[in-house]
Protein backbone atom coordinates (compact mmCIF):
# COMPACT_ATOMS: atom_id res chain seq x y z
CA UNK A 1 0.00 0.00 0.00
CA UNK A 2 2.84 2.30 1.01
CA UNK A 3 4.56 1.73 -2.57
CA UNK A 4 1.22 2.63 -4.55
CA UNK A 5 0.64 5.73 -2.84
CA UNK A 6 4.67 6.86 -3.26
CA UNK A 7 4.06 6.10 -6.87
CA UNK A 8 1.24 8.26 -6.75
CA UNK A 9 2.48 10.95 -5.21
CA UNK A 10 5.86 11.00 -7.33
CA UNK A 11 3.72 10.96 -10.40
CA UNK A 12 1.48 13.84 -8.81
CA UNK A 13 4.89 15.70 -8.52
CA UNK A 14 6.20 15.10 -11.99
CA UNK A 15 3.57 16.47 -13.09
CA UNK A 16 3.03 19.51 -11.19
CA UNK A 17 6.88 20.27 -12.52
CA UNK A 18 6.39 19.75 -15.75
CA UNK A 19 3.67 21.85 -15.81
CA UNK A 20 5.54 24.70 -14.05
CA UNK A 21 8.37 24.49 -16.32
CA UNK A 22 6.26 24.38 -19.73
CA UNK A 23 4.55 27.34 -18.60
CA UNK A 24 7.26 29.81 -18.22
CA UNK A 25 8.23 31.96 -20.20
CA UNK A 26 12.05 32.00 -21.88
CA UNK A 27 14.36 33.91 -20.52
CA UNK A 28 14.74 35.83 -23.95
CA UNK A 29 11.37 36.40 -25.29
CA UNK A 30 9.85 39.42 -25.90
CA UNK A 31 7.06 40.76 -23.56
CA UNK A 32 4.36 42.09 -25.07
CA UNK A 33 5.33 43.07 -28.49
CA UNK A 34 3.70 42.92 -31.85
CA UNK A 35 5.52 40.78 -34.79
CA UNK A 36 6.64 44.23 -36.66
CA UNK A 37 4.57 43.37 -39.83
CA UNK A 38 1.28 44.20 -37.79
CA UNK A 39 2.53 47.47 -36.71
CA UNK A 40 4.24 48.51 -39.97
CA UNK A 41 3.17 52.65 -40.48
CA UNK A 42 1.23 53.06 -44.17
CA UNK A 43 -0.02 56.61 -43.79
CA UNK A 44 1.69 59.60 -45.11
CA UNK A 45 2.09 61.30 -41.83
CA UNK A 46 3.47 58.11 -40.09
CA UNK A 47 5.90 57.55 -43.08
CA UNK A 48 6.85 61.08 -42.71
CA UNK A 49 8.18 59.65 -39.13
CA UNK A 50 10.60 57.15 -40.88
CA UNK A 51 14.11 57.97 -39.93
CA UNK A 52 16.58 58.64 -37.38
CA UNK A 53 16.11 61.86 -34.81
CA UNK A 54 19.22 63.24 -32.94
CA UNK A 55 17.41 65.00 -29.94
CA UNK A 56 17.68 68.51 -30.20
CA UNK A 57 17.74 69.40 -26.18
CA UNK A 58 20.37 66.45 -25.85
CA UNK A 59 22.65 65.61 -28.58
CA UNK A 60 23.77 61.66 -27.18
CA UNK A 61 19.66 61.04 -27.62
CA UNK A 62 18.92 59.58 -30.89
CA UNK A 63 15.24 57.42 -31.45
CA UNK A 64 15.11 55.60 -34.91
CA UNK A 65 11.87 54.96 -36.28
CA UNK A 66 11.34 52.56 -39.03
CA UNK A 67 9.46 51.61 -42.00
CA UNK A 68 8.63 47.93 -40.76
CA UNK A 69 7.65 49.42 -37.28
CA UNK A 70 10.54 48.86 -35.34
CA UNK A 71 11.87 51.70 -33.01
CA UNK A 72 15.12 51.58 -31.12
CA UNK A 73 16.04 54.56 -28.57
CA UNK A 74 19.61 55.21 -28.41
CA UNK A 75 21.78 56.80 -26.01
CA UNK A 76 25.90 57.48 -26.74
CA UNK A 77 27.99 56.17 -24.49
CA UNK A 78 25.71 54.31 -22.78
CA UNK A 79 25.13 50.79 -24.55
CA UNK A 80 22.77 49.47 -21.65
CA UNK A 81 20.43 52.30 -22.14
CA UNK A 82 19.69 51.42 -25.71
CA UNK A 83 15.49 50.05 -26.09
CA UNK A 84 14.23 48.54 -28.75
CA UNK A 85 10.32 48.16 -29.47
CA UNK A 86 7.48 49.29 -31.77
CA UNK A 87 5.81 52.15 -33.07
CA UNK A 88 2.76 52.87 -35.21
CA UNK A 89 0.22 55.29 -35.79
CA UNK A 90 -3.12 55.95 -33.59
CA UNK A 91 -5.57 55.91 -36.04
CA UNK A 92 -8.75 55.32 -33.57
CA UNK A 93 -8.17 56.84 -30.37
CA UNK A 94 -11.27 54.66 -29.20
CA UNK A 95 -9.46 51.72 -29.53
CA UNK A 96 -6.42 52.73 -26.94
CA UNK A 97 -6.89 51.41 -23.53
CA UNK A 98 -6.31 54.47 -21.86
CA UNK A 99 -8.10 58.20 -23.11
CA UNK A 100 -6.24 59.99 -25.45
CA UNK A 101 -7.20 64.30 -25.30
CA UNK A 102 -8.62 65.51 -28.23
CA UNK A 103 -6.28 67.42 -30.29
CA UNK A 104 -7.67 68.87 -33.25
CA UNK A 105 -6.94 66.64 -36.04
CA UNK A 106 -3.23 65.84 -34.60
CA UNK A 107 -1.57 62.61 -35.33
CA UNK A 108 -1.44 60.26 -32.71
CA UNK A 109 1.89 58.11 -32.13
CA UNK A 110 2.25 55.00 -29.84
CA UNK A 111 5.76 53.66 -28.87
CA UNK A 112 5.59 50.42 -26.78
CA UNK A 113 8.98 49.29 -25.38
CA UNK A 114 9.28 45.82 -23.06
CA UNK A 115 4.87 46.22 -23.01
CA UNK A 116 5.01 49.84 -21.74
CA UNK A 117 3.27 52.35 -24.32
CA UNK A 118 4.51 55.86 -24.84
CA UNK A 119 1.53 58.28 -26.72
CA UNK A 120 2.88 61.50 -28.30
CA UNK A 121 1.28 63.86 -30.39
CA UNK A 122 2.95 64.51 -33.76
CA UNK A 123 3.01 68.42 -33.78
CA UNK A 124 5.10 69.02 -36.86
CA UNK A 125 7.63 67.01 -39.15
CA UNK A 126 9.77 68.21 -42.02
CA UNK A 127 12.34 66.44 -43.75
CA UNK A 128 14.76 67.81 -41.03
CA UNK A 129 12.83 68.52 -38.03
CA UNK A 130 10.43 66.12 -35.96
CA UNK A 131 8.42 67.61 -33.25
CA UNK A 132 6.82 65.34 -30.64
CA UNK A 133 4.47 65.82 -27.33
CA UNK A 134 4.95 63.03 -24.65
CA UNK A 135 1.23 63.01 -23.61
CA UNK A 136 1.84 61.47 -20.55
CA UNK A 137 3.82 64.65 -19.34
CA UNK A 138 3.17 67.27 -21.24
CA UNK A 139 6.94 67.33 -22.19
CA UNK A 140 7.71 68.60 -26.24
CA UNK A 141 10.54 66.67 -27.50
CA UNK A 142 12.48 67.91 -30.74
CA UNK A 143 14.55 65.99 -32.76
CA UNK A 144 16.88 66.70 -36.18
CA UNK A 145 16.88 64.11 -38.84
CA UNK A 146 20.17 62.45 -39.07
CA UNK A 147 21.93 60.14 -41.54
Amino acid sequence: MKKKTSVILVIILLGALGYIFTNQPAANAPENKLPAASVAPTTPEALALVGKWQSADDEKFTRELRADGTVTDMYEGAADATTAGNWYQITDVSQEPVEIPAVGDATFIKIQFEGVPLYFTVNSATETDLELTYLDRGGVMKFKRIP
